[in-house]
Formats: C-alpha cells, sequence, structure tokens
C-alpha cells in the first residue's frame, strides 16, 4: 500500500515510516511537516493511506480532511494527536477518519492498525473485480466493464492532476466523460439531453459550469508548463485537452506579455479526454513532483 506522512515533528515521521517499512509491502510516497504541501502532493500522487496529525500548519488536521473530501481526494486516514479531547475524536471519525492514535505512538499499534488497512482494501478490491466481471456478462455497454472501470478511473485522475475535481463542474465533465466511454462516442455524437433529461436552458448552465472548470484547468497547467518546461507529459495534455496555443497564450498572460487568454473548445477536450482514458491500458506517466 502506499503511505503519506504528514507531522510537524520529523522524529514522528521517521518513528511512523519505520513502524509501516516493517511490512515489506508497504511504500512511503511522501512525507512532510507542511499540511497545505500535503493537499497540493496528494492530488498527484497516488496514495492509499494518509498518516497525518491534528497539530499542524496553516491549517488543523481537521481542516486537511474537509479539504481532501471537497477535492474528492480519498485515502484511508489515520489520524494522531496528543492529548486529544473526546470531540476532536468525533469530529476526526464523523470527517472520514478511520483510526485515531493517541501519543506516544507505538510501533506495534502503527503496523496492526496498517495491516488492518490492507486487508480492508484487498478484500474490497477482490469485492469490485467479482462485481465487475459478474455484471459484464448482462452487461448494457459493449465495453468491457474493468476496461470502463479502468479509463474512468484514469479520467478522474487526470481532472485531480489538472486541479479541476473540487470545481462545481467536475461532476458534470464526470457524467458526460461516462456516457462518451459508455457508449465509445466523440462529444458531438452524445445527445445529453436525451442521456441527461435535461433541456436546451440546462445544457448550457452546465456547459457553463464546465467551462468555469476547465478555465481553472488550463491555469493549473499554463503554470506547470512554466515550471516544467521540458515535461513532455504536459506538452500532451496541452496539445490534446486545450491546443497548444491556447496553453501558451495564457503561459504569456501569466508573464504578464499577453493580454488575451487562452480559449477553451469543450469539444475538443472532451475529446482529448476520452482519447487520454485509452492510456488507462497502459501505465500512468510518471508526473512532475
Amino acid at each position: 500500500m502506499y503511505y503519506y506522512i504528514v507531522n510537524k515533528s520529523n522524529k514522528n515521521i521517521q518513528f511512523i515510516g519505520n513502524a509501516l517499512e516493517s511490512n515489506f509491502e508497504n511504500i512511503i510516497v511522501g512525507q512532510t511537516s507542511d499540511a497545505q504541501r500535503a493537499y497540493d502532493d496528494l492530488r498527484q500522487l497516488r496514495v492509499d493511506v494518509l498518516i497525518t496529525d491534528y497539530d499542524l500548519a496553516p491549517f488543523d488536521g481537521l481542516e486537511l480532511l474537509q479539504k481532501l473530501k471537497k477535492a474528492n481526494i480519498l485515502p484511508r486516514i489515520i489520524m494522531t494527536a496528543n492529548t486529544p479531547s473526546d470531540a476532536l475524536v468525533t469530529a476526526a471519525y464523523e470527517k472520514g477518519c478511520d483510526f485515531f492514535l493517541h501519543h506516544p505512538l507505538n510501533a506495534l499499534e502503527i503496523a496492526h492498525v496498517s495491516k488492518v488497512l490492507s486487508t480492508q482494501l484487498r478484500l474490497l478490491s477482490n469485492m469490485r473485480v467479482i462485481s465487475e466481471l459478474s455484471g459484464s456478462l448482462n452487461s448494457p455497454y459493449p465495453r468491457q466493464q474493468t476496461v470502463h472501470r479502468q479509463q474512468i478511473d484514469f479520467v478522474n485522475d487526470t481532472l485531480r492532476f489538472l486541479g479541476i475535481a473540487a470545481e462545481k463542474g467536475y461532476d458534470d465533465i464526470m457524467r458526460i466523460i461516462r456516457l462518451m466511454v459508455d457508449k465509445d462516442q466523440n462529444f458531438d455524437q452524445v445527445d445529453l439531453e436525451n442521456c441527461l433529461g435535461i433541456n436546451p436552458k440546462e445544457k448550457k448552465v452546465i456547459y457553463q459550469r464546465i467551462r468555469r472548470a476547465l478555465h481553472v484547468g488550463i491555469v493549473s497547467l499554463a503554470t506547470m508548463c512554466i515550471d516544467y518546461p521540458d515535461n513532455d507529459m504536459l506538452l500532451d495534455y496541452a496539445n490534446n485537452l486545450f491546443e497548444y496555443q491556447n496553453v501558451h497564450a495564457e503561459i504569456l498572460h501569466q508573464n504578464g506579455t499577453e493580454i488575451e487568454r487562452g480559449q477553451i473548445s469543450l469539444q475538443h477536450f472532451f475529446d482529448g479526454l476520452l482519447q487520454e482514458s485509452y492510456r488507462a491500458k497502459r501505465l500512468a506517466p510518471n508526473r512532475p513532483n
């Protein structure tokens, strides 16, 4: 399983890491003392279990869980704290915490909790596979459900990577891309009014929400292109999702050398996103740290 550790104490981070790595199946993909850095990292990394302390900055562990949930980032959660109140423990569980551990931490307890979560995740994974295999026998769609799920998961990862998962238009994007994946159709081939049961006015409102979300995405992508100008994966996203000239215009705008911002084509974005989803059959590309 993939772990991420957040704690203000480097000593605690090392202690937790040593306890986890007593099981060779556990991999620590990141660690930090900063809650904002943790949130930014989890938007890009695959993390099965987050181990976070309550006492963090610039915001506490409860707010970190709330921000992750809002962004649809849902790892298993182990929270730690020094002499927490009953109210704090209750609030943590209400926000999605799976286990709450008290300081001073115990290595055997960490290893035990890790083993319990590993067993739970493995059982859930097996149940999903069984469900997909049984569902594919009577599936109304021509595509295999396991491939379908891989494509949708890849799309979700892409939207998270672009910073779109927390936007209001995220759910609309996912509804449309699911239709496109299910039917293996391009954006202009899907009858959204009929499939979603909406009228032209409602469709226009949906498009407006999506455009606002995609504006966040193109700004985020342009910023990453500035920071990582030689990253081929970012260039692929720029071309396939927004057309590179629009991302380039946004880069110039951010640098203060261009007034006009990049344009957004819904058809180009959705068709590009569908093509990107086919990459789910291969290993996901490396992303900049």
